[in-house]
């Protein structure tokens, strides 16, 4: 789906860098069941590669929001 305003739509990959590198800090969004579930991440880590943004963060192999992450992969 196409973002209502397109205006504010941000493509650039360095664009996007950047913002991400001003905020270091990360709230992931989470499907868990009836509500959402935010994780929040303070030292968040970008690196690009090739055509894609990868944020990295401190965690347990095992827990929670990983579970969420299996059963539903799409987070905001």
């Amino acid at each position: 789906p196409e973002m209502r305003r397109c205006d504010r739509e941000v493509t650039d990959l360095a664009e996007i860098q950047a913002i991400i590198e001003k905020n270091m800090i990360l709230h992931l969004g989470l499907f868990d069941e009836e509500f959402p579930y935010v994780v929040l991440f303070i030292m968040a880590v970008n690196t690009m590669k090739k055509e894609s943004i990868y944020l990295l963060h401190d965690g347990a192999r095992q827990g929670h929001k990983l579970d969420l992450i299996a059963q539903n992969p799409k987070v905001c």
